[in-house]
C-alpha cells in the first residue's frame, strides 16, 4: 500500500504487521479460534507442546532443515574462506570486509539454531 500510495517502501508498516500476527496467534491461543486445534485456550502461560505427528510431515521437515543446514555451511565456509584471504580484507572497503563478517555471524547462528532444531525431532 505505501508502495502506491508514496512510490516507496517504509519499515512504518512493521509495526502493523506485528500487531496482526499477535492478533492471529491470540485468536487461536487466547480465544481457541481455531479448527484445527478446536475451541480450547492454550495461554495459560506455560509452554504447550502440541503433538505434530501426522500433522505434519516430519521426515520432509527434518530433509528440509538439513537442506537449509547444508546450504548455510557452503555459504559460512565461503565467507571464511574469503576472509581469510588476506589480500581480500587488506584491499576491499573496511565496510565490505565488514560486512562478510557479519553474515558470517548470522549463517553461524543460523547453523546453531537449525542444528538444536533438528536435534529436537530426534
Amino acid at each position: 500500500a505505501e508502495d502506491l500510495e508514496f512510490g516507496d517502501i517504509t519499515t512504518g508498516a512493521s509495526n502493523d504487521i506485528q500487531r496482526a500476527t499477535g492478533l492471529a496467534r491470540d485468536m487461536v491461543a487466547k480465544y481457541g479460534m481455531s479448527d484445527r486445534l478446536g475451541t480450547v485456550s492454550y495461554d495459560s502461560g506455560d509452554e504447550v507442546f502440541i503433538v505434530l505427528e501426522g500433522k505434519v510431515d516430519l521426515a520432509a521437515e527434518r530433509a528440509r532443515m538439513e537442506k537449509e543446514i547444508a546450504s548455510a555451511t557452503k555459504e559460512l565456509t565461503a565467507a571464511e574462506r574469503t576472509l581469510a584471504n588476506e589480500g581480500f580484507v587488506a584491499k576491499a572497503a573496511p565496510e565490505v570486509v565488514q560486512k562478510k563478517r557479519d553474515r558470517a555471524a548470522e549463517l553461524k547462528e543460523t547453523i546453531t539454531a537449525l542444528q538444536s532444531q533438528l536435534a529436537d525431532f530426534e
